[in-house]
């Protein structure tokens, strides 16, 4: 069995095809950060996972008979490379190692490695020969090289023989046209340049026109990618023969300025390609060429390794590559068309949809998309078991074919959640779906709530599984702590942008009602998907809906109708206890309604809860005692790191009361001597953070006593996290 590293890329997908078709069985490994599960051959075994995970690596080679590996696994990209250097070095450099060790310790012995010209940096001479200086002038350049020079020593050593192929640029793609190039971002001059003929770009940018070439434009070597693939497996077959550790280079032995391309790419489209010139990229040398000879010589006594199928030539024969692309346009549609189906297929198994409604919801999805007809199939037997994949490379394709103005998360976001609108039923179909679940079960009607607000991708569980979470052991109970990684940062364009659009008072702000449905915009998130349930908390019109960023189980949102300030107050107390007489099996709580002991929204009145046990409702109490003149209402203290108050008793309008007398009497309390000031003037200084639940038959309310004062030596807070612990209260720090 082969394995191939990075066999869900670009070259790796089409090596994998040829190793197929030759006969040979074959295990991919690639942990598709830039591969393509939709280029992996049918055929071939796949496992996703990194080459930097040794124990990963270590069972890949212990559970399968590799007998050779072919190299592709790698960060390529020049211009990052000179951005992210150290990462270039882990993913390239250390994950080479790693897959060294596990060959060694395996006993595998022989491997072919993807390399590239880019190692001779800027040459001495042109055509280039195997025996020239290396000197790379980039990093990319310069882990190839590094990884050849652990190549060797391997050899040295543990007797691991090699074949390192260096190369420029690859192009083209399978005869069948059921793979290609599909890089994002794209980054290959030749698809660059047909981009524009086939309408996904307006025009090609020349990096810099002032080099040491003839027109100005750097000169490159081309291989067609079957070439290639042709010359990887006979570098296998030369060492699976005995032969010796080689390096080689591989190419045309002819080059063509980036000008030139496009001038040829120009007569065989009829096309005109506008071009513009830009500034240089960093470490891009002017010429690099190959010389082929010693490949020809050397590798199976083939000299015809190289069929000289060059992409647009001199002669125009690069019109082969237009109708390969015109063919990748055909398949691209036959992609986007399953993913469709698969997307409309998710929806109804999921019951997002009946199946009365798989025609006008698919029509509903051609129209996001800009599609005139649908000719997918529907499988529900198959349906994926979440949105997520379809979504993601839908988006792709979006992008590619200027549906979707830019790759980065504020846009996909936006996007995905009209695609998504257009597969969720209307609000009054889920207040009544809700509503019938409730008058059954309760706990069922919010379960079901719950799992609709994922199935919609509203709550995109695929970012929140990105939070990283755990329990701390202290003395007063596990503590829950999240560190959120699911809020994706804005990108500079998005930011710019936002920055230059109107202001606008609609939605007044995340929180209001208003955001069901709305369509968003690059300030504000689309909320296409979003459904909230009406709730009437003491003859007081209220919603309920999910964050859609669930630091806890069924982490809900409760809003006001009217957009008014947070306000804390006898109501408050009456409201809460009104919900969880609605919803027994959630707890329900008021952040303060101060600033810095108050939560991020002030301007709009809301509750948050869910079905989750946080350490505090667990605390052992300090001291209790009765509040007699409120029906023996339970009072205790809890032994907690902040000044907590639990009521409780079984009615919940007495229980009210209490808490109200609590609020009143330390909203007003003052106690110098430990710095609490009620107010200074007119300002209020003490609040509460107030807590309900149901429990065992009886409601039960804790007040967290707030202040929010501040001095020269704490301006964050006397009695919140100051400075020195400040970092673990920002927002993407949570400790409960």
């Amino acid at each position: 069995m082969i394995l191939v590293c990075g066999g869900a890329g670009y070259i790796g997908s089409h090596m994998v095809y040829d190793l197929i078709k030759r006969g040979e069985k074959v295990l991919i490994v690639d942990n598709l950060q830039t591969g393509h599960r939709d280029a992996i051959h049918p055929q071939a075994k796949f496992l996703q996972g990194d080459i930097r995970d040794r124990n990963f690596m270590a069972s890949v080679f212990k559970d399968h008979d590799i007998t050779s590996v072919i190299h592709f696994a790698a960060n390529s990209l020049v211009g990052e490379s000179m951005t992210k250097p150290l990462e270039y070095y882990d993913n390239n450099v250390f994950g080479t190692q790693v897959l060294l060790e596990s060959m060694k310790t395996a006993g595998v012995k022989h491997v072919v490695f993807s390399s590239t010209a880019a190692t001779y940096g800027e040459p001495k001479r042109v055509p280039i020969e195997e025996t020239d200086l290396t000197s790379p002038t980039n990093a990319y350049g310069e882990t190839k090289l590094s990884m050849e020079k652990m190549f060797k020593w391997a050899d040295v050593a543990h007797d691991i023989r090699y074949v390192s192929l260096r190369y420029f640029n690859v192009a083209g793609a399978h005869e069948s046209a059921c793979i290609g190039e599909d890089h994002q971002p794209e980054t290959h001059l030749i698809p660059l340049i047909l981009q524009v003929p086939l309408g996904k770009r307006d025009k090609i940018s020349i990096y810099g026109d002032d080099y040491d070439t003839p027109d100005g434009s750097c000169i490159r070597d081309y291989i067609h990618i079957s070439d290639l693939t042709d010359a990887h497996y006979k570098a296998l077959k030369h060492l699976e023969a005995g032969g010796a550790s080689e390096i080689f280079n591989l190419g045309s032995g002819e080059g063509y300025s980036v000008k030139e391309m496009i001038q040829a790419a120009r007569r065989v489209t009829g096309h005109g390609i506008p071009a513009e010139t830009t500034p240089r990229r960093s470490g891009d040398p002017a010429r690099l060429v190959a010389s082929s000879d010693k490949a020809k010589k050397n590798l199976d006594g083939h000299p015809n390794i190289l069929k000289s199928r060059i992409l647009l030539p001199r002669l125009g024969h690069g019109i082969r590559a237009i109708q390969r692309a015109l063919r990748h346009r055909r398949f691209q549609m036959i992609k986007i068309e399953h993913e469709l189906g698969q997307l409309v297929s998710f929806a109804l198994k999921s019951n997002l949809i009946d199946k009365e409604d798989v025609v006008y919801s698919i029509n509903r999805c051609l129209d996001v998309l800009d599609l005139d007809a649908f000719s997918g199939e529907i499988d529900i037997e198959n349906a994926p078991a979440t949105p997520i994949e379809s979504l993601e490379k839908i988006l792709d394709w979006a992008f590619e074919t200027g549906r979707l103005e830019d790759n980065t998360a504020v846009y996909r976001d936006l996007f995905d959640s009209k695609l998504m609108d257009a597969l969720t039923p209307r609000p009054s179909e889920v207040i009544r779906t809700f509503n019938q679940a409730y008058a059954n079960n309760p706990e069922s009607a919010t379960e079901w709530y719950y799992a609709f607000s994922q199935k919609t991708n509203y709550i995109r569980m695929n970012r929140i599984a990105k939070n990283r979470k755990w329990k701390t052991s202290t003395k007063y109970g596990d503590l829950d702590i999240t560190i959120n990684l699911s809020k994706p940062e804005k990108d500079p364009k998005a930011i710019a942008a936002a920055r230059s659009m109107p202001s606008s008072g609609y939605p007044k702000c995340l929180l209001c009602k208003e955001n069901e449905g709305y369509a968003g915009r690059i300030n504000h998130p689309g909320r296409h998907s979003h459904r909230i349930i009406p709730l009437d908390l003491e003859d007081e019109r209220w919603f309920m809906q999910y964050s859609p960023y669930v630091y806890y189980n069924e982490h809900c949102i409760v809003l006001k109708d009217k957009h008014e300030p947070m306000c804390i107050g006898a109501k408050t107390f009456n409201r809460l206890l009104a919900f969880v007489e609605t919803f027994p099996h959630y707890f329900i709580g008021s952040n303060a309604d101060l600033p810095i002991v108050g939560g991020s929204i002030l301007s709009h009145d809301h509750f948050q809860g869910g079905k989750y046990t946080f350490a505090m409702e667990e605390a052992q109490t300090r001291h209790s005692f009765q509040m007699r003149a409120y029906g023996d209402v339970q009072a205790e203290i809890l032994d907690w790191p902040m000044s907590v108050v639990r009521l409780r008793h079984k009615n919940k309008n007495v229980l009210a009361q209490a808490a109200g007398h609590v609020f009143e009497t330390w909203k007003n309390h003052s106690d110098v001597d430990v710095d609490i000031l009620a107010y200074s003037g007119d300002e209020s200084h003490n609040t509460v953070t107030p807590i309900a639940r149901f429990k065992k038959g009886q409601y039960e309310i804790d007040l967290v006593l707030r202040n929010n004062r501040t001095n020269e030596a704490h301006p964050l807070g006397i009695f919140h996290p100051h400075r020195d612990v400040h970092h673990i209260k920002k927002r993407k720090h949570r400790a409960y």
